[in-house]
């Protein structure tokens, strides 16, 4: 598999494209006594620079701590809830931890089996003692004689470090604790707080919502729609998990460009919208994320669904108007194979035939460009019945041919200005994530119903609507947008 790694950099490199990106994790590196020595990044990219001595790097930085970090401060791990089905009764309990211990050459990023020891997104020690890992990993690299390779660092954590919650994981004492906060910070005082919590209320006795509250709450109303005035404690709590994940990375950012200096690109996987399946996968703390001013990029893949049929529109999970009015660089990740896993389906989808992959590669690309924003090539497992497959997507010279020829399209259309020619607006909201449980934009039928009836369209957040000209366009829709504020209200109407 390394060898496939250094052909892939090597070829890539041939036809121009020289940023990389490796996986790397903190924890291997970490010593008990607090000092970090970034062996792991080190080797990673002189791995790199082997195949491709031109090349710059970005590393996707795993930043779960290691497994004694995680027996020192038991408090500050994640504690979960487990579903259990009695005839016609749901319950959730909280289940055994499963330490199934270090490793060895394996990752604790990798390490998904189910209830895993892993720290809580909302640990202040584990954000505290990252940061402190990070400001030695720059100065440190950047001191190197590897340090102008580096050019970027992409914080990871959650489910492959795209900041996913594992699975009823939002519950122990850090999340907790900034449950608390937060709803000191929106409510202020005991009586505004037990408007809406309940006469007994009180901002030190704040309990998180079980799983079940979820299941009865959206069972009794049936709209599928959370009432505030009737369930804030549900909703706080769905707000919390969003805010502990965006304020992470903020912070964690922060520290990159403020230990390293000028010469850094700080980022993260996020603004995940469609197509995320439960609730926590998703990423709702847009605006915190926007308006940070050390975060310069931020990533995400494409859909796993029926986009993987050519001829179907592709389904990027991002809001790529957004990213682009808020000055953020997107990068897609094109991970579909010529066999590719199709979740909706439940199997492989296999291409017919390399002229048909040709056109999936060239649509998932250009999209992207089209919209104003990037894209990168990965080489991804195919995952068929469980069983892990290594392919190799790109040692195949008709496909380098391809993407030779789309790269050539790229670095021309960099020399001219980018105006927009779309027709049709979508408008979503992740506001509204917190009162809903479904999520009509995790529909692809409606993205490829508009893709396919022949106009261009972008995709916003409801609150960036007031960046952009709107009589620009068309149409504009108002899809998942089941919260409304009377000020966005007022100045849709009108």
């Amino acid at each position: 598999w390394k060898d496939c790694s250094q052909r892939g950099i090597k070829n890539f490199g041939n036809l121009g494209i020289n940023i990389v990106c490796v996986d790397t994790s903190i924890h291997e590196d970490w010593s008990e006594d607090g000092v970090y020595e970034p062996r792991a990044l080190y080797r990673d990219m002189e791995a790199v620079l082997r195949a491709n001595p031109n090349a710059k790097i970005i590393t996707r930085l795993h930043l779960n701590p290691p497994y004694w970090w995680l027996h020192k401060y038991p408090e500050d791990r994640i504690e979960y809830r487990d579903k259990k089905e009695i005839g016609d009764r749901v319950t959730y309990e909280k289940p055994e931890i499963t330490d199934s211990g270090a490793y060895g050459d394996r990752t604790i990023a990798r390490k998904h089996l189910p209830f895993e020891l892993r720290v809580s997104i909302a640990s202040e020690q584990w954000i505290k003692d990252v940061s402190g890992v990070l400001n030695q990993l720059c100065k440190k690299v950047k001191a190197s004689p590897l340090g102008d390779a580096l050019i970027g660092i992409q914080v990871a954590y959650g489910h492959c470090g795209e900041w996913h919650a594992y699975e009823h994981s939002g519950y122990g004492e850090p999340m907790r604790k900034l449950y608390v906060k937060l709803a000191k910070e929106k409510y202020g005082t005991i009586e505004n707080l037990r408007r809406y919590y309940g006469a007994e209320a009180d901002f030190d006795n704040l309990r998180l919502p079980e799983p079940d509250e979820y299941d009865k709450a959206f069972s009794e109303d049936e709209n599928f729609v959370l009432p505030p005035e009737r369930y804030a404690r549900l909703i706080d709590f769905s707000r919390t998990y969003s805010y502990a994940s965006a304020e992470a990375i903020s912070r964690f950012c922060k520290t990159v460009k403020e230990s390293w200096g000028e010469g850094i690109l700080a980022g993260a996987f996020y603004t995940y919208f469609f197509y995320t399946g439960r609730a926590e996968n998703a990423h709702h703390e847009t605006e915190k994320i926007f308006s940070d001013k050390n975060i310069d990029f931020l990533a995400s893949p494409c859909a796993y669904t029926d986009n993987k049929i050519s001829g179907n529109m592709n389904m990027i999970r991002y809001v790529a108007e957004s990213c682009r009015i808020n000055g953020k660089l997107m990068l897609c990740e094109m991970d579909q194979g010529y066999r590719s896993v199709n979740y909706t389906a439940g199997n492989l989808y296999v291409c017919e035939n390399e002229e048909e992959y040709a056109s999936i590669v060239k649509r998932n690309i250009m999209e992207n460009i089209m919209l104003g924003n990037g894209a990168w090539y990965y080489d991804h497992r195919v995952v068929p019945s469980s069983i892990y497959e290594k392919e190799e997507y790109w040692n195949n010279a008709e496909r380098l041919d391809n993407i030779g020829k789309l790269q050539r399209v790229c670095e021309a259309l960099e020399k001219r200005e980018y105006r927009k020619s779309t027709d049709v607006l979508v408008v979503v909201d992740a506001e509204s994530k917190y009162y809903t449980r479904t999520s009509f934009g995790s529909s692809f039928a409606f993205i490829n119903a508009i893709g396919k009836s022949g106009v261009g369209f972008d995709r916003i957040f409801l609150k960036d609507l007031k960046k952009t000209d709107i009589s620009r366009y068309r149409c504009v829709l108002f899809v998942d947008c089941s919260y409304v504020s009377v000020e966005d209200y007022n100045f849709i109407e009108n």
